[in-house]
């Protein structure tokens, strides 16, 4: 079963992955997904916030209905706040659970890179979602459990997730100018039976 889906992704890799990874019709599920990410700050301006990052994942083949997002140096809860980060889950424009990390504390540093993990999963009609081995130098290490937001879903399975669509639809929302490098690196699939698949994704969002 594990050879099979190595032969799947293999394929699915050479495509670029394509629209969406597309394993509706597998005979295996993926309950878990991570996405490795990291962003290279250039000349960070405190004063204003800046810059500003989002990031979003989607269970499904689309962004409308229920999907999921970091936001990074700001957040909106649903009033704006600078600094920190904030993880939400959302239902198309609606904000129904969010967490809050570092509030108040902005990026700071020229030239530092913050680096974290995206985790969506589904269990028992379910979808959890956080951040978690986070590090820079202004937040030190971040994310974990305190980070968790959920969502109810009639979904089964994430076989229809794409790290295209996650790429796509991330960025920088304000002073992109400020921001040297943001990449989504790494991508990880875990089944339910127990397999586990890393690629290298390695899609660069901002490149000045």
């Amino acid at each position: 079963m594990l050879s099979k889906l190595k032969r799947s992704l293999s394929v699915a890799c050479l495509i670029g992955f394509g629209a969406s990874i597309g394993y509706g019709q597998s005979s295996f599920d993926i309950v878990k997904v991570e996405e490795e990410w990291a962003l290279v700050v250039e000349t960070p301006d405190p004063l204003q916030d800046a810059p500003q990052v989002s990031t979003w994942m989607s269970p499904s083949a689309s962004m409308d209905g229920v999907y999921f997002g970091v936001e990074l140096n700001h957040a909106q809860r649903p009033e704006y706040e600078g600094g920190g980060f904030q993880t939400k889950a959302m239902i198309d424009a609606d904000q129904v659970d969010d967490r809050l990390g570092h509030q108040g504390e902005n990026l700071a540093i020229a030239g530092e890179t913050v680096r974290w993990t995206q985790s969506l999963s589904i269990s028992n009609g379910e979808l959890s979602f956080t951040i978690k081995s986070g590090t820079s130098q202004t937040w030190g290490n971040f994310g974990g459990p305190s980070m968790l937001v959920k969502l109810s879903t009639s979904l089964t399975n994430l076989n229809d997730y794409s790290p295209t669509l996650s790429a796509d639809s991330s960025g920088v929302g304000f002073a992109a100018n400020r921001v040297a490098s943001l990449k989504l690196v790494k991508v990880r699939l875990f089944t339910s039976q127990g397999g586990v698949n890393e690629f290298n994704f390695d899609r660069e969002i901002v490149q000045q």
